[in-house]
């Protein structure tokens, strides 16, 4: 008896899906009759909320065809035990339109319905244990059980004050819905209703201002933030996620973020603004006139934060090339170091810890938002990056928007 699992995928301020597999599940999984029925999915994304009043409104633009390279649909009994998986083939279009799709096979039985986009792209590890996402392997699995764990980053060479510490990179801009309580019937069409969100982050970093010295002097205007050599670590953050954990959000992080786990992005920041065809309002990345923006960088994390707990704060430090002549301050001591006989690069610290516009309790960074930082370069930046728990040279003010929306850090170095 034929069966079919239509899924119609509707999107607001994002995308996703397609069609593949046809094999009904062994009655080891199934839980069924051996009958089969249809059931149609829907789904969907919020859209963006109201604008906030933002520094910038460049915002990343998602379409099927740049946004969704992986889906797969997961249903669950209601113990988490995951007796059926299908991976759908997403649309390649350069649009945000509902697409449609059927998959057979479906045993007759109650589901609770997962859908997770992106899991198989670059940016998480996988061990014996915790084996890549296939059919195969998630099948007979919980659904409980099925982290997704952040790659290690080869380019961080840790430095005096950092022996100890682990660098990820960023994590796949990863979507997950889900419905509960799906039923399959034989010869019907069930339908669901999913909606997608993304369960990362956006830490994006603008550098607003330097300080220009009177010769022989050299200041920190002269730094380069655009040299191949900066780079970016973000302390503090979530090294993993469970996607599929039953409950409202079906999305949990870890709850201990130690100073020692970083996301580390080495590299230039931009110095122009991004092209249209990525960004929507592109030009509003570094702005105009006074006030305008010299570089700039996004970095996808794992939510995190917090507005209070120092152990739990974001740490962020950024560095540029400094040209010979340049003096930095001797992070051991304060107090400004030898004039560089050679480039090398300098370091600003800051931590996160305005959380009034915080959408999660207690958090500064909750998923699907962008938290934008705009850093006043005033001081001339560390010979060395600081260990975790060296504050002192950066103000931040901070707020919050949706992915659709941008949001606005203030730091002064």
């Amino acid at each position: 008896m034929k069966i079919k699992f239509k899924i119609a995928a509707m999107l607001a301020a994002v995308a996703l899906f397609s069609t593949s597999c046809n094999k009904a599940p062994e009655d080891l999984y199934g839980g069924g009759t051996g009958e089969e029925g249809t059931l149609k999915v829907t789904l969907e994304l919020p859209p963006a909320p109201d604008s906030k009043a933002t520094a910038s409104t460049a915002k990343p633009i998602t379409t099927w065809a740049k946004s969704i390279k992986s889906v797969m649909v997961i249903l669950t009994n209601t113990s988490g035990l995951i007796l059926d998986a299908r991976t759908v083939v997403p649309a390649t279009t350069a649009d945000i339109a509902a697409k449609t799709h059927v998959l057979n096979g479906i045993a007759t039985g109650s589901y609770n319905v997962f859908v997770v986009a992106n899991y198989g792209e670059t940016g998480f590890s996988y061990t014996a244990t915790n084996p890549a996402w296939t059919i195969a392997n998630v099948k007979g699995k919980n659904i409980s059980a099925l982290p997704l764990n952040l790659a290690t980053n080869t380019a961080f060479v840790a430095t005096a004050n950092e022996t100890g510490h682990r660098a990820y990179g960023s994590p796949a801009e990863v979507f997950v819905g889900s419905q509960t309580g799906v039923t399959i019937s034989a010869d019907a069409t069930s339908n669901a209703s999913v909606t997608l969100t993304r369960a990362v982050s956006m830490f994006r970093t603008r550098i607003i201002s330097t300080t220009t010295l009177a010769a022989p002097a050299v200041g920190n205007d002269q730094v380069n933030f655009a040299n191949v050599n900066s780079d970016i670590r973000i302390r503090r953050v979530a090294n993993a996620v469970n996607l599929l954990t039953p409950g409202t959000d079906n999305v949990v992080y870890p709850t201990t973020r130690p100073a020692t786990d970083l996301v580390y992005s080495k590299g230039a920041f931009n110095t122009a603004n991004p092209a249209a065809a990525d960004y929507s309002n592109p030009t509003t990345m570094l702005g105009t006139g006074t006030g305008a923006h010299k570089a700039w960088k996004d970095v996808m994390v794992f939510p995190g934060g917090h507005a209070t707990r120092l152990s739990e704060m974001f740490e962020l430090i950024i560095s540029g090339w400094a040209p010979i002549g340049y003096i930095p301050i001797d992070e051991a001591t304060g107090q400004p170091a030898a004039a560089l006989t050679a480039p090398a690069l300098v370091y600003w610290i800051a931590t996160v810890q305005d959380a009034a516009l915080a959408t999660d309790p207690g958090k500064v960074l909750a998923r699907n938002q962008i938290l934008e930082v705009d850093l006043y370069v005033n001081s001339a930046g560390y010979n060395r990056p600081p260990g975790p728990g060296s504050y002192g040279n950066l103000q931040i003010a901070i707020s919050l928007a949706d992915w659709g929306n941008i949001s606005n850090v203030d730091i002064i170095m």
